[in-house]
């Protein structure tokens, strides 16, 4: 029961509170009940053959993917240690229930702890993976909306680019027809107040234009960030 409020304290922390939990504490605490427990329960007649199995797919369920084969290994060997010591030794090993109606109890009571065990792991794995499954649909869409509207936005905008650039060609080309005029010909004072006018006219237009896609260049670097 200590050991039991132990690890539901493990647990407890880490499901609600994201506190990570000790999986190397868990494996080692099996190793030790299940050792004193195969001597003092019938040995290789017991049910801790029974048991053990389904703690090593719940020590699984907790470990990360790299410490798989290394707790393989040590419970295989573990195990294979504890039954070569009962042969050695048989006089280690206690009988705590009687042939008959004891041995009835004791496994009709230790079969139904691991199916439980294994059920709730497997519900526990399906969960996760489905749940996992709907995020990343949901994250591909999203993805794909995203790439959707980033296309869209993309063609405004070389849109856009086309109509300034067209635009702010036209006065720029005024201007130079301007500045051409006014070097290459001998005019009166009266033409020339009119065409600078005309050319003081196209360069604010132009300015305005230049500004306006300035402001809106900053709103949209800003709006990315």
């Amino acid at each position: 029961m200590v050991i039991a409020c132990f690890f539901f304290y493990q647990y407890y922390y880490s499901r609600y509170h994201g506190k990570k939990h000790n999986n190397i504490v868990f494996g080692l605490t099996g190793l030790l009940l299940f050792s004193v427990n195969y001597f003092a329960n019938s040995g290789i007649n017991g049910s801790t053959d029974l048991i053990w199995p389904a703690y090593l797919l719940m020590l699984f369920a907790i470990s990360p993917y790299r410490h798989y084969l290394t707790w393989l290994v040590i419970y295989i060997t573990a195990f294979v240690i504890l039954h070569m010591v009962e042969y050695q030794y048989p006089a280690l090993v206690q009988y705590p229930f009687t042939a008959g109606k004891g041995q009835f109890i004791d496994r009709i009571t230790a079969f139904p702890l691991p199916v439980i065990a294994i059920y709730f792991i497997i519900s526990f794995i399906k969960r996760s993976y489905d749940k996992e499954r709907v995020i990343v649909e949901l994250r591909n869409k999203e993805i794909s909306l995203q790439k959707g509207l980033l296309e869209q936005s993309n063609a405004e905008k070389n849109k856009l680019m086309s109509i300034i650039s067209h635009d702010m060609r036209a006065p720029l080309i005024n201007i130079q027809g301007y500045l051409e005029l006014l070097n290459e010909t001998q005019i009166d004072n009266t033409q020339r107040l009119v065409l600078e006018k005309d050319l003081l006219a196209a360069t604010n237009n132009t300015m305005q234009m230049l500004t306006n896609l300035l402001y809106w260049t900053k709103s949209q670097m800003e709006r990315l960030r």
